[in-house]
């Protein structure tokens, strides 16, 4: 009886992770070593934005997407073309999308590739202005 209640508690913990973060974006980025960027930092780079400065903020949404309303800066590079990236690889890549699965794959991706990557996630935790 007591071992199965040992085995019962260490199955809940399994089940329910231990750790302040509950996000599953979080956990997947940590162990494909994927950085993650706030949105707030995320903001600013886009309001401070500098064509010279070796840093891109890269919309990996669909075309039709990007144009109903994009992050300030921003290019886009859909998903299924970001294998093809033109941009030097000692430039900075910030990727997003609408919910965080896009960027996500973007950055395995760019990754890959040899670039140095942070994800964002999605626009639905955005809360600022987006341009169109």
């Amino acid at each position: 009886m007591r071992k199965r209640i040992i085995l019962l508690i260490l199955l809940c913990i399994f089940i329910t992770g231990c750790g302040n973060n509950n996000s599953s974006d979080y956990m997947k980025n940590n162990v494909d070593n994927i950085e993650n960027i706030e949105v707030s930092e995320v903001k600013k780079i886009s309001d401070e934005y500098d064509e010279a400065a070796n840093v891109k903020i890269v919309d990996v949404r669909t075309k039709e997407e990007f144009v109903e309303g994009h992050i300030k800066n921003a290019i886009n590079i859909p998903l299924d073309e970001i294998e093809s990236i033109d941009i030097s690889k000692d430039t900075l890549i910030i990727v997003y999308c609408r919910s965080g699965s896009r960027s996500y794959n973007a950055a395995l991706i760019l990754k890959e590739l040899g670039y140095t990557v942070k994800d964002m996630g999605g626009l639905n935790n955005w809360n600022y202005k987006l341009e169109k």
